[in-house]
């Protein structure tokens, strides 16, 4: 590029050198635009003996020139792959940095960095016209909609879970929120290809992940997956190759977030699951300052990354804390934080788990789970979705009530 305004003097203001990364190639631009600007014109001679003064070699600046001098309309597109790769530059500088506060636990400097982040520097970035909100209307359409969970009634009511929106799974232990999980994630790789999802599995290992993954994708028990084709696998493996899981312990807000950085750009995250929310760790004292911080976070990241995101969490003691009751919105612990910060807060429950059911109930019961919509923000609410859950391959399936 450098060698192209060489030969093309009035091309340099296309080239903003702030996208240069090497302090030579901002030193050699400077140069041509001091020279073009004099006279029109760029001497290749006299730029060699002003930049060998600053201490670039004859041969490097005689490198600049090759056969190949590409169009003016080539030349702006490597402009704006140029400034492409300064972003993420920008955003792998800004990890490094941020790796550091996470390591010192100062949570003030993380947030003041995502605000820097946020911004770009570029107060341009955050205004839109009329012409790129309809674009990206436009876009949002060609896909299809938002992401659908591969619950029938809830992605027809929805149109599926919006880049930017988050969306709230609510339900005490054993009313399989991780199995419903898992189902979504086998829904995305079937439905969406060519697009990735980020899983943080805060609680499973990676070998309890992949059983269960190899028994909802094959359709398949525990007994059977064992001997299970290796080209059957493959093919699963293949299913999920934008699927990538990262399953620590415990993770804080900031390690979430330089998580998904590292990888957003190897494919096109449009999702992001978190199993489960009270396992984020974060700095503040009180559990309620805890919850709003990162709920609060949850809805800023999708915005700002513009990807949907799907959140498990634990319920209180309140209605449905048993877990074969219907919940309410109160039900979630901090449920104040995520019925401000979610788009769409949902709720199950396993009617088959309460201990007092007769047999005939029990055997009427089995397997079943109820899917309730406690909140949504744009979409009325349907009172209870029933899912039918095979126990023997893990996997869910809506059925008429």
């Amino acid at each position: 590029m450098l060698g192209a305004i060489i030969m093309h003097p009035e091309w340099r203001g296309l080239l903003n050198p702030d996208i240069l990364y090497w302090e030579r190639h901002k030193t050699i631009y400077k140069q041509i635009h001091a020279m073009a600007t004099e006279d029109g014109t760029v001497s290749l001679p006299t730029l060699s003996s002003e930049l060998k003064a600053k201490g670039v070699d004859h041969a490097y600046t005689g490198s600049l020139l090759n056969d190949i001098i590409p169009s003016e309309a080539t030349f702006e597109q490597a402009i704006k792959k140029l400034e492409e790769y300064r972003e993420k530059r920008d955003l792998w500088l800004a990890t490094a940095e941020m790796r550091e506060h996470i390591k010192k636990d100062e949570f003030n400097e993380i947030t003041e960095l995502l605000t820097k982040v946020r911004g770009g520097g570029r107060a341009d970035k955050a205004r839109l016209s009329a012409e790129d909100i309809v674009g990206a209307f436009g876009e949002y359409r060609r896909r299809g909609g938002g992401i659908h969970l591969g619950v029938p009634s809830f992605d027809n009511l929805t149109d599926g879970i919006a880049e930017g929106e988050v969306c709230y799974l609510l339900g005490r232990a054993k009313v399989i929120k991780s199995i419903f999980m898992q189902n979504v994630v086998s829904s995305f790789a079937r439905r969406y290809q060519d697009d990735g999802a980020i899983v943080f599995s805060l609680e499973m290992s990676a070998p309890q992940l992949g059983e269960r993954m190899l028994m909802i994708e094959s359709g398949k028990d525990k007994e059977e997956i064992l001997s299970l084709p290796q080209e059957e696998r493959n093919g699963i493996i293949n299913r999920q190759k934008n699927i990538f899981y990262v399953t620590k312990s415990a993770m804080s807000m900031g390690d979430i977030y330089t998580t998904i950085s590292s990888i957003r750009y190897l494919t096109n995250i449009r999702l992001i699951i978190i199993d489960f929310l009270t396992r984020i760790k974060c700095t503040e004292k009180s559990e309620y300052d805890a919850l709003r911080a990162m709920t609060k976070f949850i809805k800023d990241m999708a915005k700002e990354l513009n990807v949907a995101i799907f959140v498990l969490t634990q319920v209180s003691r309140a209605e449905g804390g048993d877990g074969f009751s219907p919940l309410r919105l109160s039900s979630g612990r901090g449920s104040g934080t995520i019925e401000e910060d979610a788009d769409f807060v949902l709720g199950a429950y396993r009617p088959e788990l309460n201990p007092h059911l007769g047999d005939i109930d029990r055997r009427r019961l089995d397997g079943v789970v109820y899917l309730q919509m406690l909140g949504a923000r744009r979409t009325p609410i349907i009172e209870k979705i029933k899912l039918h859950f095979n126990k023997k391959n893990l996997r869910l399936h809506e059925e008429a009530i």
